[in-house]
């Protein structure tokens, strides 16, 4: 079975691609008994519809999306934070 660094990498790549079946069936049997990847699950999927419908957006106006200077320094930490965390 998948450890919790595993499914996170898991969940991130099946926003983008297709899963194999083994991939599904592990990424499932991990997240019915962790909540807190069910957790990361739910939030990246919100993260990644909220995202697609800004540029969705940005794309039927013209114009190119984008984000206040507070935004940009709380994503650009969290982003920091997480390069961090991966080393």
């Amino acid at each position: 079975m998948l450890n919790c660094k595993d499914l996170s990498r898991l969940v991130s790549d099946s926003l983008t691609r297709q899963l194999t079946v083994r991939e599904k069936l592990n990424l499932w049997m991990h997240i019915l008994m962790c909540r807190p990847c069910w957790n990361l699950r739910v939030l990246l999927r919100q993260i990644d519809a909220s995202v697609r419908f800004a540029i969705s957006s940005a794309d039927s106006l013209h114009r190119e999306p984008c984000l206040s200077s507070r935004s940009k320094r709380r994503l650009q930490k969290a982003v920091d934070v997480a390069v961090r965390e991966k080393d």
